[in-house]
């Protein structure tokens, strides 16, 4: 009788470890599991607030002013100097203010195409056109990254499982020379900032959570889990180009 008695207890406990197992296992899954789910999504076109005014802006009338920026500088280390000239293009189309003359990949393209019909290869006469002046050339740099601004977070420990969520807001900012082509003469000169909010989270001691809680040894294996979201810096620059551009855009994109 006392066999059956500890037969039955020892099931008991076993099916206690197993329900604490998955109810263990679902908690992990869902802390490692659940940052990336909620930065995944299918791609969309970008409705932001600053993307729909600069689409919202009416065409000009007449003939647009012609502008040109060879390459947007940046002293920010997250930031990419490429990636950020194309944005600001990007941004400069979409006004439908100006336009925009190409000068950064001309090797690629506008070369390219005047090559091909030098060689008798492509129609028209475009190797014996030449490029169109632009009116205005851009001179922009992304100066500013105040990380650290304002941090807030909280770390603790649950049966020596350790958690740790963090924030910042560290700002971007970006400064624009307006320069006249023909003269070279800085006529004007825009600057914009915008607040970025970065975030992480981290876990650890899962091996000595699962030893203490459920009372299994997992022979000193451990693991470490740790998330960074650093999305929100590329749709701050992002925004931050479209601001600068729209600010330009009411100054110069003509009547």
């Amino acid at each position: 009788m006392s066999e059956k008695i500890n037969q039955t207890n020892m099931g008991r406990i076993r099916m206690i470890k197993n329900i604490n197992m998955r109810w263990i296992g679902m908690l992990v899954s869902v802390l490692i599991l659940f940052p990336a789910y909620a930065m995944a999504g299918d791609a969309h076109t970008d409705h932001s607030a600053t993307s729909q005014r600069l689409k919202n802006m009416k065409p000009v009338a007449g003939a647009k002013p012609r502008v040109t920026i060879y390459q947007v500088k940046s002293t920010v280390s997250e930031v990419s100097q490429a990636s950020a000239t194309d944005m600001f293009i990007t941004a400069l189309v979409k006004s439908h203010r100006f336009l925009v003359m190409e000068r950064q990949r001309l090797d690629e393209s506008v070369y390219r195409e005047k090559q091909l019909n030098q060689q008798g290869r492509t129609t028209g006469q475009v190797a014996e056109k030449r490029m169109t002046g632009a009116d205005y050339i851009f001179v922009a740099t992304i100066t500013e990254a105040n990380s650290g601004e304002s941090s807030t977070g909280f770390a603790g420990t649950i049966g020596g499982l350790g958690l740790e969520s963090s924030g910042k807001d560290a700002e971007i900012g970006m400064d624009v020379r307006i320069l006249d082509a023909s003269s070279g003469a800085v006529i004007d000169a825009v600057n914009v900032s915008k607040k970025v909010e970065q975030s992480g989270m981290s876990v650890s001691g899962v091996g000595s959570f699962l030893s203490s809680m459920v009372g299994i040894n997992t022979r000193g294996a451990d693991v470490n889990v740790s998330h960074d979201s650093k999305e929100g810096v590329d749709k701050a620059l992002r925004a931050l180009m479209e601001q600068a551009v729209y600010e330009l855009a009411k100054r110069y994109g003509g009547n």
